[in-house]
């Protein structure tokens, strides 16, 4: 279990845990804070001479009216913008590992 911290709304805390790690092709983990608990699957696959990168969030048990304003206001304006940077960030860096050798 890891512990974190989300760095928005004055600082969200709660927990991480890995449930399934395929090397190569599969990584997931279950996170949980006041909003609920959610699976967030990352999914590797091989193409066009690099790798897909499919992204999924499964909500698996969600205060409803937490969950409404989640998806009205905070994903569109500030989950979804942070989570397309780190993804944009885990692209550079595994570019650049790449390119290393």
């Amino acid at each position: 279990v890891y512990h974190t911290h989300a760095n928005v709304l004055g600082g969200i805390p709660g927990e991480m845990r890995v449930v399934a790690a395929e090397p190569v092709s599969r990584f997931v983990v279950q996170t949980r804070d006041k909003s609920g608990t959610f699976e967030f699957a990352f999914l590797l696959s091989p193409e066009a001479g690099g790798t897909r990168l499919t992204y999924r969030m499964t909500p698996l048990r969600v205060n409803p009216v937490l969950n409404l304003l989640v998806n009205v206001f905070f994903w569109p304006l500030v989950g979804k913008p942070s989570f397309l940077q780190t993804l944009a960030n885990l692209k550079t860096k595994t570019e650049a590992a790449a390119r290393a050798g």
